[in-house]
């Protein structure tokens, strides 16, 4: 456990106690209302512009990756189990590639869903660095703030600010009329909750990350985890 955040000790907290399930992480969840945010955000994109420097170009869209940046963003997507705080919950690690990119934009797309997406790039090497990603769903539901990822080597800059920035401003171009958004940060993710904070998400819940370890076989030296959800 990370020591960061709690959730309610109700029924299904119980449940997971008297199971042998350990809380391991708690996620903050939290919600920004767009329109509150939208007079601070050329501000905030401007500062951390200037704090990226010419180091980094910044690239928005709407819809499927450019196939130009898929294995790129592929690698960032990697990277969010690695480099995402994952407290005392194990993990493993995920294999990305451009295919499994498309699949998944595709099959978000063919549930109605809409993909807003900022990248930074390093312009010494065309690498992709930073993103972040907002799905909006098409029946009016909140949009939710997805995976936003600096990669280790590039922090400090301020991408993290600059990305979510961009999106959010491209968000109010193309639909002016979603006006909420929730997004889920680990507690002690502390970089990310300060950019969120400052750009005006409110904690509105919390989530719960629950494993139970077992022995992996009889007579066995190792152990297993079987990892858990919400409660």
């Amino acid at each position: 456990m990370s020591g960061h955040g709690a959730v309610a000790a109700d029924a299904a907290a119980r449940l997971a106690a008297s199971l042998g399930y350990a809380l391991e992480q708690v996620d903050r969840i939290s919600a920004l209302d767009v329109d509150a945010a939208r007079a601070s955000l050329e501000g905030f994109r401007a500062d951390a512009a200037a704090a990226a420097g010419d180091a980094y170009a910044i690239r928005i869209w709407s819809g499927r990756t450019p196939e130009e940046l898929a294995e790129a963003l592929a690698g960032l997507h990697a990277r969010m189990v690695t480099d995402a705080p994952a407290a005392g919950l194990d993990v493993d690690d995920e294999t990305w590639d451009a295919a499994r990119l498309a699949r998944t934009e595709t099959e978000l797309e063919a549930s109605g869903n809409r993909i807003l997406q900022a990248v930074a790039t390093h312009v010494a090497t065309g690498e992709a660095v930073a993103f972040t990603t907002l799905v909006l769903p098409a029946d009016g539901r909140p949009a939710y703030q997805e995976d936003t990822l600096v990669h280790a080597e590039h922090r400090g800059h301020r991408l993290g600010m600059l990305v979510k920035a961009e999106n959010l401003l491209q968000l109010g171009r193309l639909h002016p009329g979603r006006t909420r958004i929730l997004t889920w940060n680990a507690e002690e993710n502390r970089p990310m909750l300060a950019v969120n904070e400052a750009l005006g998400f409110v904690p509105v819940g919390a989530e719960g990350g629950w494993q139970r370890r077992l022995a992996a076989a009889e007579g066995g030296d190792g152990e297993a985890s079987d990892g858990g959800g919400a409660a």
